[in-house]
């Protein structure tokens, strides 16, 4: 039997990476709307249920923050220092900047 929990979960990641990539890549900018729920229901073929979730993980690791009524948007994250930084803590979690910098740091090494 399929556990719907894992579905849910996987559904939710793929938000959370999108918007996530999104904001590494430079198309989205601090102070920026983020797609709408709706858009992000249609390009995921998910429930608003999936994209909520998928939102409360971003704002958990303050990567958007949420107006009612207005809408989400990415949060400040360049301008919060330190090693804790929301933006820092995305950057090293990105499979390719990860990747950049094992190879840079192999590099040096040699």
């Amino acid at each position: 039997m399929l556990n719907n929990n894992n579905s849910s979960d996987n559904k939710c990641n793929k938000i959370t990476t999108y918007i996530e990539h999104l904001v590494l890549e430079g198309e989205l900018a601090p102070g920026q709307k983020i797609p709408s729920e709706r858009q992000m229901c249609a390009k995921f073929s998910v429930s608003r249920a999936a994209v909520r979730e998928a939102l409360k993980v971003l704002q958990a690791r303050q990567l958007i923050t949420t107006k009612h009524g207005s809408g989400s948007f990415v949060a400040d994250i360049i301008s919060q220092p330190g090693p804790e930084s929301p933006f820092i803590q995305l950057y090293f979690d990105h499979t390719r900047t990860c990747l950049l910098y094992t190879s840079d740091a192999a590099d040096e090494e040699d």
